[in-house]
């Protein structure tokens, strides 16, 4: 052990402070790097937990529902969006052939000489 091992309590002053701060995140890390090998080694790893955690009562899950709900929404507005832009065209060209009759209808009363 070295000495900033014995004596590291936390420093009153702030860059002091600052400085011990480091010290501890490094150690921090050296510590989950070690633990990480261990688990590379095949050593079989138990989790603490405070009783069964139930995966789908996670914060992931709750997202992971929630998009799938989103996508299938979206899903629907494509639909109905294709059936409305169908449908918006299918009223244009009815439009237009209706304004062709009318006018070939006008031509005709208009041969005939009769007056509206």
């Amino acid at each position: 052990m070295s000495e900033n091992d014995v004596d590291d309590s936390e420093p009153e002053r702030y860059y002091e402070w600052m400085v011990w701060k480091l010290r501890q995140e490094r150690k921090m890390k050296k510590e989950d790097l070690d633990n990480q090998r261990q688990i590379g080694k095949n050593d079989r790893v138990v989790l603490k937990s405070d009783g069964w955690d139930n995966h789908e009562d996670s914060s992931e899950e709750t997202i992971r529902r929630e998009m799938l709900a989103a996508d299938e929404r979206l899903d629907l507005f494509k639909k109905d969006m294709t059936s409305l832009t169908e449908s918006y065209y299918e009223c244009l060209n009815r439009t237009r052939e209706l304004v062709e009759e009318n006018k070939k209808l006008r031509k005709k009363l208009e041969d005939a000489n009769i007056q509206i």
